[in-house]
């Protein structure tokens, strides 16, 4: 199971310089697998492209947010309610356009 999450993490998330299991979606599918619920926001006004995964299973319901700072689909870990993990209240604004 471990060695196809890398396998769909690598197919789904790599980019021009990582492969997938390197990036931060990558790495929280390979830790955790599929999300419960994915809110995709590619076209905001005002902000840069980013999403939101949900996992309402573990430690009584955690998200993940990552954002596109570049627009080339290199999306980095903003905020996460999960122990352990980066944790930014202020993440939002790390994604304004103005």
């Amino acid at each position: 199971m471990f060695l196809a999450r890398i396998n769909v993490a690598n197919e789904r998330y790599r980019t021009i310089s990582s492969s997938g299991f390197k990036t931060d979606r990558g790495r929280v599918f390979v830790r955790l697998g599929e999300p419960d619920e994915i809110e995709r926001h590619p076209n905001e006004t005002n902000t840069k492209p980013y999403e939101i995964w949900y996992y309402h299973q573990i430690e009584g319901g955690v998200y993940f947010i990552f954002g596109d700072y570049t627009g080339f689909n290199f999306y980095e870990l903003l905020h996460s309610t999960m122990r352990g993990e980066l944790q930014d209240p202020q993440w939002a604004r790390r994604i304004q356009t103005k």
